[in-house]
Parts: C-alpha cells; sequence; structure tokens
C-alpha cells in the first residue's frame, strides 16, 4: 500500500509484508485502512494511492479495524483492542479483557462505545470514553447504562 500503480485497470495498495485480513473505508470516502497478519494497519489515501500512516503497535496479527463514525478514530482488534488516532497513530485506549483473537469490531452511532467478538464465541460492549468493560459472557451479550449501573438491554447469544 505504499503506492499506487495507476492504469486502465483498478488501483492496487502496496506495503503489508503479511496477508492483508480486513479492509475499510473511512465514513468521508478519502481514506482506506487495511490491517494485516504483518501485524500492522495501514492507511492510504484512496485518489492517490498514497500512504497516510502506518501503525504498528500491535504485537500480533491484527484481524480487524473499524473507522469511528466522525472518522478520527480507528478500533483495530488483535488479542487485544487499541483505539487510536487515525490522523497520527496516539493510542486513546487499549481493552483486554478477550479470550481469543479479535475478529470482529464495531462502533456505535454515538461514537462512544463499540462491540467486539472474538474466536471463542464471546461479545464485549466496550465504553470509549471511559474504557469500562460491560460485558462479555458466551452466552449472552449486555449493554449497560452508565448513568445508573443498570442493564439497558440483553441479548441472548449461543451456548
Amino acid at each position: 500500500m505504499r503506492q499506487a500503480i495507476s492504469g486502465a485497470g483498478p488501483t492496487i495498495f502496496k506495503g503489508h509484508t503479511g496477508e492483508v485480513t480486513c479492509v475499510a473505508v473511512s465514513p468521508d470516502g478519502r481514506r482506506l485502512a487495511s490491517s494485516s497478519k504483518d501485524g500492522s494497519v495501514i492507511i492510504c489515501d484512496t485518489k492517490t494511492g498514497k500512504q497516510l500512516l502506518q501503525y504498528t503497535k500491535h504485537k500480533q496479527e491484527v484481524n480487524t479495524l473499524a473507522w469511528s463514525p466522525d472518522g478520527t478514530l480507528i478500533a483495530s482488534g488483535a488479542n487485544t483492542i487499541h483505539v487510536w488516532d487515525a490522523s497520527n497513530g496516539d493510542v486513546f485506549v487499549n481493552y483486554k479483557g478477550h479470550q481469543g483473537k479479535v475478529i470482529t469490531i464495531a462502533w456505535f452511532d454515538d461514537g462512544m462505545r463499540i462491540v467486539s467478538s472474538s474466536i471463542v464465541k464471546d461479545t464485549t460492549n466496550w465504553e470509549y470514553e471511559y474504557a469500562n468493560k460491560y460485558y462479555s459472557h458466551n452466552t449472552k451479550t449486555q449493554i449497560w447504562n452508565v448513568s445508573n449501573v443498570s442493564v439497558a438491554l440483553e441479548i441472548p447469544g449461543y451456548a
């Protein structure tokens, strides 16, 4: 993903040394982020293919990533989840708690919470601002209301 090779066909992004595991386009469509088994996330300009940032703070392969709704942050998942600034790579918070590799991450529309899942069938809801783990369990997911410490929603899962 370091440079784009332009021609009659599509733009080809290069830069990872390992297999690419996930790609996501920023909400404004101007940047492409990709994660890789080489442990990095690379952000490129979608028009030029130019590499804008390479994030290398994960110690394992990065399996998934997601842009925040406003496009300023990325949540990326390996064995831990990092939430970091998409413009400079500064880490805001690391979440630890899954028993296996993180395989999916999604942001809530409010931009303050993410939900993630791992290969051991647990789903965890995280509140970004306070880095509080709401709940993790193999058979259900709960989203907590922080203001009065009550369960706002419970979703049955798989045993």
